[in-house]
């Protein structure tokens, strides 16, 4: 480029510098809008969370030379069961739990998901949702809603294999097909160094991926 502008004496070469703050300066409201906006009406929704790596170094480097972990950068997605595209997404460091991610990914999706599948992790007070409730769950308990005390009682009724299939429980698999084919297709390290950039990143990820499958349709 910048031998090409040294000929043309057209245009002026972005330097590193310069294609790194356009970059950054990249708003990712609009993408989180645009992927909370594409839920449709009767669509079966699957919650669950996946981590990114913040670092290239592998386990081995960091045991062998005793450096300190980086972690995880933690993507919480609501997908579409049928179009197998998220439809719902927070970012949150590693150790947010999911249960504080579940009301922000459900609002998105609430009044127009005629079902919603989760692992126990999700399962909280007043959520009327396919999730399997935790070990030693109460049907009468305060911290859970009637919804909850009604498929404890079922459980207990004909034994949990039997309640996952009496409700397709088996749907919510979907969802890690979903985590696979988005790390092989946009990659699972995130580069940035700073939160704010890992964000961002990892939000970019996920709104390249978004756009690639909003006009696929799954047979």
């Amino acid at each position: 480029m910048r031998k090409l502008s040294e000929l043309t004496g057209k245009f002026k070469p972005l330097s590193y510098v310069a294609i790194f703050q356009r970059i950054r300066g990249i708003p990712i409201s609009g993408m989180i809008e645009e992927i909370n906006g594409s839920s449709r009406d009767g669509m079966t929704v699957i919650i669950d969370s996946s981590g990114l790596k913040i670092t290239q170094r592998g386990d081995w480097l960091t045991n062998k030379w005793h450096t300190k972990r980086k972690g995880w950068l933690k993507i919480h997605v609501a997908i579409d069961a049928e179009r197998m595209n998220v439809v719902s997404l927070t970012v949150s460091k590693e150790f947010a739990h999911d249960t504080k991610e579940f009301r922000k990914l459900l609002y998105p999706v609430a009044g127009r998901a005629s079902s919603v599948y989760g692992d126990g992790a999700y399962g909280s007070r007043g959520i009327g949702a396919v999730i399997p409730p935790r070990s030693g769950s109460r049907s009468l308990s305060r911290s859970g809603g009637p919804a909850r005390g009604r498929v404890v009682r079922r459980i207990r009724k004909i034994g949990l294999e039997e309640w996952k299939k009496e409700v397709q429980y088996g749907k919510r698999w979907r969802v890690e097909i979903f985590f696979s084919a988005l790390k092989r297709t946009v990659g699972e390290i995130i580069m940035a160094n700073k939160l704010v950039y890992q964000i961002q990143e990892a939000v970019m990820k996920i709104y390249a991926y978004f756009l690639m499958k909003k006009n696929t349709v799954v047979s």
